[in-house]
C-alpha cells in the first residue's frame, strides 16, 4: 500500500494562509505545503499576481530549515517585500496551477434545495473565498449506472457535471493531480451552510 500515494510530491504548491509581519524588519508568509517540496534560494512566483523572488528562509515546527515540503505548515520568507495576500499561491515559475475564473467540475450536493444554475453561492477554493456561479450543468450521474442523463438542477445526494463561474481568478490543478488544489466547496450566501463539494476537471482560460 502506498501510504503517500495520494499526495502530489513533485509540483509545489502552497496557498496563503496569512501574513505575518511582527516587525519592520519582517514579513513571512505563511501556509500549508499543497504539494511537492521547496529549498532556500530557489526562484519562486506568486500567484495570480506572477511576481517573483527567492525564497531567503524557511521555518516549520518554529524552526529554521532548509526546505518544506507537502504536508508541512511552513512560513517562508523572501528576497523582496511583495504584495501578497490570503488566498494568493506560491508556485515554481515553470510549474504552474491554471488560473481562471471558469472551470469544470464534478459536484456533489448536500442538501435538499437543489442546486440551480444562475444563483450565486460562496466557493472556498484552499484558502481563497469567492462569490460564484453554476454557469451550466451538463449532466447528472446515476448513481445506479453511472450513465448520463439530462437534468435542470441537482438535488440531494445526486452528483453531476458542472461549469463554474468565479468572480475572481483561481489557482486550480486538475483533482487527479492535487487533492488540494483540486478541490472545493459551496456555501449558500444566506445561511451559510455548506450546501456542495467538488473536484476541478479542466480550466477554460
Amino acid at each position: 500500500v502506498e501510504v503517500e500515494g495520494d499526495r502530489n510530491l513533485v509540483d509545489f504548491r502552497m496557498p496563503i494562509q496569512y501574513v505575518s509581519r511582527p516587525n519592520q524588519d519582517f514579513r513571512g508568509y505563511a501556509g500549508t505545503v499543497a504539494g511537492g517540496q521547496i529549498r532556500v534560494g530557489e526562484e519562486v512566483m506568486i500567484l495570480p499576481s506572477r511576481q517573483r523572488s527567492r525564497v531567503s528562509g524557511i521555518v516549520t515546527a518554529g524552526l529554521q530549515a532548509k526546505d518544506a515540503f507537502v504536508p508541512q505548515s511552513t512560513m517562508l520568507s523572501l528576497e523582496q517585500e511583495l504584495d501578497i495576500s490570503r488566498g494568493d499561491m506560491v508556485v515554481r515559475p515553470n510549474n504552474r496551477p491554471s488560473v481562471a475564473r471558469r472551470f469544470d467540475a464534478m459536484v456533489f450536493w448536500f442538501v435538499p434545495e437543489e442546486m440551480r444554475t444562475g444563483k450565486r453561492y460562496i466557493l472556498k477554493h484552499t484558502t481563497r473565498v469567492a462569490s460564484a456561479e453554476i454557469e451550466k450543468l451538463h449532466y447528472e450521474l446515476d448513481i445506479d449506472d453511472l450513465h448520463r442523463k439530462k437534468a435542470e438542477g441537482l438535488k440531494e445526494n445526486a452528483i453531476g457535471k458542472v461549469t463554474v463561474r468565479s468572480q475572481i481568478e483561481l489557482c486550480i490543478d486538475p483533482y487527479e493531480r492535487n487533492r488540494t488544489t483540486g478541490s472545493f466547496i459551496l456555501i449558500d450566501d444566506i445561511t451559510k451552510h455548506t450546501v456542495g463539494a467538488g473536484i476541478a476537471l479542466k480550466t477554460h482560460e
